[in-house]
């Protein structure tokens, strides 16, 4: 009775330990799964990714120079020539507005079979622009100026008869000017050599219309 109560629990041991090693190693894959399997991995919106060569559009200070001339054709009629400046702000790639002072000064003389003539212009003053430049490149403003000075006329005719006028004061004037810009861009400011038309409309004593041919510098 001994021996069969000893290997009948000998038998009850091997078949408890074998089903305790399959069920351990029926859990073990849930285990490793479970070990293996961590978090979800969280993503964020960072949003668009700005382009690197894109210009910025911060406003920034712009100021130029040019000298230019050309002819006076209307009421006073000659050549005439000048300086003007600009300083002002460029709001964007497209658009600036600036003050533009101006140096304005103009002669001319006639004379034919019946007699001779003379005018002549001194002038300066300021004109408030608004300018859009296209591509970096091309350029075109307008707007209304006042110019302070003089203007004068003197005629004399073969006849003996003759005639002077002059006046002085503040002037009313309308100017424009287009042209190309040649030079870089670099981020938030171009630099340019420029060439372009300027049209200055003069009212005093009539209407004197001077096409003027720029050359300048400018930094917007």
């Amino acid at each position: 009775m001994n021996r069969s109560t000893s290997l009948a629990g000998i038998l009850v041991t091997l078949t408890t330990l074998t089903s305790m090693s399959g069920q351990a190693a029926a859990a073990a894959p849930e285990e490793v799964a479970t070990e293996s399997s961590g978090p979800a991995l969280e993503t964020q919106n960072v949003g668009p990714v700005a382009d690197p060569m894109e210009e910025p559009e911060a406003s920034r200070f712009r100021w130029g120079i040019a000298a230019n001339g050309g002819p006076m054709m209307g009421a006073y009629s000659g050549g005439a020539g000048g300086l003007d400046a600009r300083f002002g702000m460029q709001l964007s790639s497209l658009l600036g507005v600036y003050a533009q002072p101006r140096l304005l000064v103009g002669a001319g003389a006639s004379s034919d079979a019946a007699g001779a003539s003379a005018t002549g212009l001194a002038l300066y003053g300021m004109g408030a622009m608004v300018d859009a430049t296209l591509v970096d490149m091309f350029y075109v403003a307008g707007g209304p100026e006042v110019l302070i000075g003089g203007v004068g006329s003197a005629s004399a005719s073969t006849s003996g008869a003759s005639s002077a006028s002059a006046s002085s004061g503040a002037f009313f004037s309308m100017a424009g000017r287009a042209g190309v810009a040649f030079g870089s861009t670099r981020p938030e400011r171009r630099k340019a050599f420029t060439l372009g038309l300027d049209m200055h409309v003069l009212f005093a004593g009539g209407a004197t219309f001077m096409p003027m041919v720029a050359l300048g510098y400018e930094s917007f």
